[in-house]
């Protein structure tokens, strides 16, 4: 399940231009991203989360990040993971989100992270 998820999560990405547009050469990449995906880039990580609902499903779910210098941008880009998100003909579930700064080296990056539980 996690090859699926993760083929299908960069599918939705890729699918709204408005979102590859706002990143430095469409960088969407599982986990971490390289040098040359520049700036502003998306990182996700699918998850597994064991806890049974009320219901007894078990949830599969994504962690995004939105990289960029600004947090304008950042949060742009973290808006159009939305939409990208919302408009795919799989199902998400908007669970949280969040920004913060991160310093690397004497670069400070703003993250918008946010989680999404993937339905089956």
């Amino acid at each position: 399940m996690f090859r699926q998820f993760s083929e299908q999560v960069v599918s939705d990405l890729h699918a709204n231009t408005d979102l590859t547009d706002l990143l430095d050469a469409s960088a969407v990449s599982a986990l971490i991203s390289e040098q040359e995906d520049g700036e502003s880039f998306v990182n996700y990580f699918v998850m597994f989360d064991a806890s049974a609902s009320k219901d007894g499903a078990k949830n599969w779910q994504v962690k995004i990040e939105s990289w960029s210098d600004t947090y304008d941008k950042s949060i742009a880009i973290a808006d159009e993971v939305t939409n990208a998100l919302e408009a795919s003909s799989n199902y998400y579930d908007y669970i949280s989100g969040k920004s913060e700064p991160v310093r690397i080296e004497s670069k400070t990056f703003i993250i918008t992270t946010q989680i999404f539980n993937i339905k089956k």
